[in-house]
């Protein structure tokens, strides 16, 4: 297969979605700020191999391809089967090097440090294991400073000044 000129000038750059709103604002980021002619990626993992499953991760793929088409954006899929979550990203990070791509963009839930603690963080976990660069687009308003002037979530600051009275 010969590639145009365009392709062989452009970057590929892996988008993880879950069909979130937190996913939808990662693909408006990554299509408003990587170049025009720079391909994605749309990673999705399917929770569970059941139809009605199966049938909304058709739906959350279509959305996306949707999306690719409205933006005028050239885009691949890869639909990773259910799995541990702590595999997630290991998953995710092998999609951008089977690609070679040039980075990773993922949704932030905005969990504050205490969720992430228990549930663990997958945007977290592929800052740390990707060779590629990652972006981490956080939910609007999610930081803001706590008194020690550290950043922290709404919620996090609320525990903090309960836990200071």
């Amino acid at each position: 297969v010969k590639m145009s000129d365009t392709q062989r000038s452009s970057s590929v750059h892996v988008v993880a979605v879950d069909g979130s709103e937190y996913s939808d604002n990662a693909f408006k980021f990554a299509d408003d700020t990587l170049p025009t002619q720079d391909r994605f990626v749309i990673v999705h993992v399917a929770q569970s191999t059941s139809s009605t499953t199966l049938e909304a991760h058709g739906r959350i793929l279509d959305r996306y391809a949707n999306f690719c088409k409205q933006s005028q954006r050239t885009c691949a899929f890869s639909r990773l089967e259910e799995q541990p979550a702590s595999s997630i990203s290991s998953s995710i990070c092998q999609v951008a090097k089977d690609w070679s791509a040039k980075s990773i963009v993922v949704g932030s839930r905005g969990l504050g440090r205490m969720d992430k603690l228990i549930l663990g963080s997958v945007s977290d976990n592929l800052v740390r294991r990707c060779a590629c660069p990652v972006t981490v687009v956080k939910p609007a308003g999610f930081h803001q400073l706590d008194t020690n002037n550290s950043l922290a979530s709404p919620d996090e600051t609320d525990l903090l000044a309960s836990l200071s009275t």
